[in-house]
């Protein structure tokens, strides 16, 4: 699942770096709002996981994003997404 992902991601840069560098304005433009889209949507997941409350379950704080001091939630929510 990790490969399919890695590369799933590295599709998405290289797609991103030739539209970036397109003679097309057009594509530029699509290239940069789409990076723009996405940094709005890991900023609003980074505020939400910030702002939640903290759980006091147990068993959350054997999870390895425990150690990093989300909260179970959004430690459940990351772990949904894959990262």
């Amino acid at each position: 699942m990790l490969h399919v992902i890695s590369l799933a991601q590295y599709a998405i840069v290289y797609t991103r770096s030739w539209a970036v560098n397109s003679l097309n304005g057009r594509v530029r433009l699509k290239a940069e709002n789409d990076r723009l889209r996405q940094e709005f949507e890991l900023l609003q997941e980074e505020i939400r996981i910030k702002d939640a409350p903290h759980s006091t379950d147990q068993s959350a704080s054997a999870s390895p994003l425990a150690a990093h001091g989300h909260p179970g939630n959004a430690r459940q929510h990351l772990a949904n997404r894959g990262e």
